[in-house]
């Protein structure tokens, strides 16, 4: 006979309460449902487990026996339908978070000290972004990915965290720090000059060019890396130009650099995140984003 894990919740219920009647209430089933059931148990056991006695049902040594055991699995099994809970101060868990250089260079630090603070058993592990990246959130090992192009559609859930726009960044030394004070630049001091880009190869347009084409404009790019960090250093001492985030710009606020505002018109952009449908409804998934959101609520935005 296939075992029915019903017949060991009838078992639980009349053990605990020495009553067919008491039992049918608590499992919200008629008595004769119950008599049943527990008829159907004595066939599969081989044991009458349950006999009358001066104040109720008084239970066989079987039945006695086999109680602790079947009051476990009915306990865990229903641990199982409960809503599950997160209590991060108290868990030891792994996340792994998607992100560019950018958002390791500038929501990283904080996000990192924040769950420290708040949660000292949490690991934070934070992966490259790139072509694979949507699929790493579909099937693993990404939990959640910074996101700063266009939002892929469902199943991938996607959530803005603030708006980013674009400044130029050149070295201390370059031929534009002879420029008057406050003079902005214009479209041709922009193109004047050769330029260093950032390229994930992730989906979606260069945001710069777009709008230089837009303008039947060009730039000269001469060197392109993964890393907004290399470029940043690789200004230094050139007359080479970069155009970056401005957050990001603003993590680098050293001498070495001067910023100017874009000569020519780039809409600012949502920056978010992105995770897949499957951890949706996680709680420990979801606690993470939460922190997330409001880490960059305190120290970021604008």
């Amino acid at each position: 006979m296939t075992p029915d894990f019903n017949l060991l919740v009838v078992f639980d219920a009349v053990f605990e309460t020495g009553s067919v009647t008491a039992a049918a209430e608590r499992l919200s089933l008629s008595q004769p449902a119950v008599s049943h059931a527990l008829n159907r148990l004595r066939a599969v056991m081989g044991d009458s487990l349950f006999v009358r006695g001066r104040k109720g049902l008084v239970a066989t040594a079987r039945a006695q026996a086999v109680a602790g055991d079947i009051h476990r699995l009915v306990a865990d099994a229903r641990r199982v339908f409960l809503p599950s809970g997160f209590d991060a101060a108290t868990r030891a868990q792994r996340f792994v978070i998607g992100s560019s250089d950018y958002a390791t260079l500038t929501l990283a630090p904080l996000l990192i000290a924040a769950v420290h603070k708040a949660a000292p058993g949490i690991t934070l592990n934070f992966e490259p972004v790139g072509k694979q990246t949507l699929a790493e959130l579909e099937t693993g090992p990404l939990d959640v990915s910074f996101w700063g192009t266009k939002p892929p559609h469902s199943p991938w859930h996607w959530l803005s965290l603030f708006q980013e726009d674009h400044a130029c960044v050149v070295s201390s030394d370059h031929p534009f720090a002879a420029f008057p004070k406050n003079r902005a630049l214009t479209l041709t001091d922009y193109l004047s000059h050769p330029h260093i880009t950032v390229s994930f190869h992730t989906p979606g347009d260069n945001r710069i060019d777009a709008a230089l084409a837009a303008l039947e404009a060009k730039r000269r790019i001469v060197a392109k890396t993964h890393s907004f960090a290399s470029v940043l250093q690789a200004v230094a001492g050139t007359d080479m130009i970069a155009t970056m985030p401005r957050r990001l710009i603003s993590a680098f606020n050293t001498p070495r650099y001067l910023v100017f505002d874009l000569p020519f018109p780039v809409p600012s952009y949502d920056y978010g995140l992105v995770w897949h449908a499957r951890c949706d409804a996680d709680p420990a998934s979801r606690w993470l984003r939460e922190k997330i959101v409001e880490t960059c609520a305190r120290g970021l935005a604008k």
